[in-house]
């Protein structure tokens, strides 16, 4: 039986030596810098005791995939991705639901956050180059990191998207047809979120481009949709009975689906994170025509610069 390889997995190998390390070039190491100005400082913090509902609601405000929960003293105890959000619903978290018998959205909503949280993440120090920062993002397939004080206490988050933000604008002459995702997944309008959600968890993706029974774009659903629904409270109006059950089985096409940049396969890098700063998006569809060519994420971003 053939084992199946996510996919972000795959392209990550794509970009690593044949001793696995990442294959960092010259012209990208000297525009690294220190790690401290790169942070993000400024982030509401979670603790055990806070709810998912809270959790979404703050990720929904601020715009945040990742949120880290903090003792009384600051002390880190884990961190919460919209993604385990989404994995609770239709992936390899789901037997939290299971375990506590969950049925109602109220209940779901109220689920303390050390039910489903990261309580044991891969952390840096303020300390840590750039450089060996993202070679830890590569490897373990992560896309933000806590940064901890030596005495365990919190200081802040890097990102893909920090580091994108300040790196892309350095290095030009990359085209999106040399970083690009080429097979992108994508789910038909008739679907519904809890088939999207599965296929977003098995595949190890953040963004699922929907098509209609032509093939053509016709939005995206991304880790925020869902995200949205709950932290946006969108949820009360769309399932009046409230039920988990609703939500899972809620068509794709109820939903308010993300309209995508599209972008050119010969465009260059620094201008595409422009564009998507412009538009506070972390990616943009490749299309020519009405034909999907790829897809471009902070993440093909990053590793591709790692390349130059």
């Amino acid at each position: 039986m053939k084992r199946y390889i996510p996919r972000r997995i795959e392209e990550r190998n794509r970009w690593l030596r044949s001793d696995g390390k990442p294959n960092f070039k010259t012209t990208l190491r000297k525009h690294l810098m220190k790690l401290e100005p790169l942070m993000i400082k400024e982030l509401p913090l979670l603790t055990p005791t806070s709810i998912l509902l809270e959790a979404c609601e703050f990720m929904s405000k601020h715009r945040l995939r990742v949120l880290p929960v903090t003792s009384p003293n600051n002390v880190l105890k884990g961190i919460v991705f919209g993604m385990d959000v989404i994995h609770l619903l239709a992936g390899d978290k789901r037997d939290v639901i299971r375990s506590h018998n969950i049925t109602s959205l109220y209940e779901f909503m109220k689920l303390p956050v050390r039910k489903f949280m990261n309580d044991n993440p891969i952390v840096i120090d303020a300390n840590t180059e750039v450089y060996n920062v993202i070679e830890t993002m590569v490897l373990n397939n992560v896309g933000a990191l806590p940064v901890v004080n030596k005495d365990g206490t919190f200081k802040g988050i890097i990102s893909e998207s920090s580091l994108v933000k300040y790196l892309a604008r350095k290095i030009t002459g990359v085209k999106v047809k040399e970083i690009m995702t080429k097979e992108v997944i994508t789910s038909n309008i008739k679907r519904n979120l809890a088939q999207v959600m599965e296929t977003m968890c098995v595949s190890g993706i953040r963004r699922v481009p929907i098509v209609d029974d032509k093939g053509r774009i016709v939005g995206v659903i991304t880790w925020k949709t869902i995200i949205d629904l709950i932290g946006k409270h969108k949820v009360f109006s769309l399932l009046p009975r409230m039920r988990l059950e609703e939500l899972l089985t809620m068509p794709i096409s109820n939903l308010e689906l993300d309209k995508p940049l599209a972008v050119t396969e010969d465009e260059d890098i620094g201008e595409v994170v422009f564009k998507m700063l412009e538009l506070s998006e972390d990616y943009a569809l490749v299309i020519e025509g009405e034909a999907l060519k790829g897809i471009i994420t902070e993440r093909d971003i990053l590793y591709g610069l790692l390349m130059r």
